[in-house]
């Protein structure tokens, strides 16, 4: 029996792969045998991820592009599919973050993030598309955020305007392409033990993202990958324009979770 989360002969693409999340998912990929290429805007920490897929004994490649560039994402999806002669995943999991309050907010933070976090998944989808269309098959993963769906103040209001329109986008691109066999969903995580979470947080901040969960942990980045080897698998094949969460539960609480009264 043929197993349904087997990668082999596979290529993937994977942005912001230089750490976190993206790192996790360039590894869990090449777990399952896929070979990966490592998207960053920092070319050392994408060939950090590589050599690291390059342990596991999966063909890999590095490649620096900043997915708000329209001729970068078009030469670093082009470059992949040359190097392995396919491309079967894209990952899009490339974002920054905005913090400023709507009132105090300069519009070049709000342009800056937007086409990072939402122009560059449209960039990033319609290569894939375009690869992916003529051989009929592919699989394309984009990374939204439970910002979203509820109000998170410590990612500011450009960054869950972003994250709210990827999801539209991937419900949209779903219908589109369906029918030529790509199926497209989205992850939307939670507070994770990212590089990026612990800058922006000291022990005590943790500890508060933490206790809005009811597992009462951050989810770590290799619980996202895992999500995202599903929703990249031939397993998931009749899974079509959907946004999973993976926060432990804090939506669902909705902030009125405590641990106490469940003891």
């Amino acid at each position: 029996m043929t197993d349904p989360f087997d990668l082999s002969g596979q290529a993937a693409l994977v942005t912001g792969a230089g750490r976190g999340i993206g790192a996790a998912v360039c590894l869990a990929l090449a777990g399952a045998g896929a070979a990966v290429a490592a998207v960053d805007l920092d070319e050392g920490a994408a060939r950090d991820t590589a050599r690291a897929v390059a342990e596991l004994g999966r063909p890999c490649l590095a490649l620096q592009a900043d997915v708000a560039d329209e001729a970068q994402v078009d030469s670093a999806f082009s470059a992949a599919a040359s190097h392995f002669g396919r491309l079967d995943i894209a990952v899009n999991n490339a974002a920054i973050f905005g913090h400023s309050q709507v009132a105090a907010m300069p519009a070049s933070e709000w342009r800056r993030v937007t086409a990072v976090d939402l122009e560059g998944v449209f960039l990033c989808c319609r290569a894939a598309a375009r690869l992916m269309k003529p051989r009929r098959y592919g699989r394309i993963v984009n990374l939204s955020s439970i910002a979203a769906d509820t109000f998170s103040p410590a990612s500011g209001a450009a960054y869950s305007a972003a994250k709210a329109g990827v999801l539209g986008l991937t419900r949209h691109l779903a219908i589109e392409l369906a029918q030529h066999g790509i199926t497209v969903n989205a992850v939307l995580p939670g507070f994770t033990r990212t590089p990026q979470l612990l800058e922006r947080t000291d022990e005590g901040g943790r500890a508060r993202l933490a206790s809005l969960a009811p597992l009462g942990r951050l989810v770590e980045p290799e619980e996202i990958a895992r999500t995202i080897l599903f929703l990249a698998s031939p397993a998931a094949a009749a899974v079509v324009g959907q946004g999973v969460t993976v926060d432990g539960g804090v939506c669902i609480a909705a902030g009125w979770y405590d641990a106490a009264t469940y003891r």
